[in-house]
């Protein structure tokens, strides 16, 4: 039966090959030309950061799971979606104007966008309902979520008093920082936990994804990783 699948998978291939896929390969590389400055900061990213670096797995897996998922694809009909790219364009507005404001994060969204857009357009709504979940990885390729530790450190602050008055331990608090009889503390920046909380939330969801087929599960899988 595999030989037979596997056979099947060749034959279709090359008019597959022959359709949309170019067009996907060169609307990619005018991305990386186009944007290449906005690029290379979100790769300088990944490898500053240690919050991020699971930027570098994102495309890889997209691939990985692309291809296990060819079977249901190749035998469809892509069919373009004018509404794919008129998104496209204005996300493409958007990323222009986060590249005149100077704001990386804007450009990198723009960036996951577009490419998720492109391959919308090229195999249209059809095809890419099948790979909605690979396609999903995109989300996670722009390296943000460092705008949420001011108010992961508020919360972490939040919790520390409340322990420590319900444990019968004199506390102030100013702010972030944290007065006992005995010591003075100040809930800094790695103790609002963003890290943890970045990599829970895309293991989370690639193993909910994975692990189980129900939509209520994964969505309470997610939610209890956040």
């Amino acid at each position: 039966r595999e030989t037979v699948q596997n056979k099947t998978d060749l034959h279709i291939v090359p008019a597959f090959l022959a359709g949309p896929l170019p067009w996907v390969l060169v609307w990619f590389g005018l991305l990386v030309f186009a944007f290449f400055d906005a690029f290379s900061s979100m790769v300088s990213v990944w490898l500053q950061s240690n919050t991020f670096t699971h930027g570098f797995l994102v495309l890889p897996l997209v691939l990985f799971f692309l291809w296990t998922s060819r079977s249901r694809v190749l035998p469809l009909a892509p069919q373009a979606s004018l509404i794919a790219s008129l998104l496209g364009v204005m996300i493409a507005v958007v990323g222009l104007a986060g590249y005149a404001a100077s704001i990386n994060a804007i450009q990198h969204i723009a960036i996951a966008g577009l490419m998720l857009a492109g391959i919308v357009t090229f195999l249209g709504f059809r095809v890419s309902l099948q790979l909605w979940f690979p396609l999903s990885l995109l989300v996670f390729l722009p390296p943000i979520g460092e705008e949420l530790i001011p108010l992961f450190q508020r919360i972490t602050a939040d919790i520390a008093v409340w322990i420590l008055q319900n444990t019968g331990v004199p506390v102030y608090r100013s702010g972030l920082y944290i007065s006992i009889p005995s010591s003075d503390f100040e809930v800094a920046e790695a103790c609002s936990g963003i890290r943890f909380f970045v990599a829970s939330l895309f293991l989370g969801y690639l193993l909910a994804c994975i692990s189980f087929k129900s939509p209520i599960r994964r969505i309470a899988f997610v939610m209890f990783s956040v």
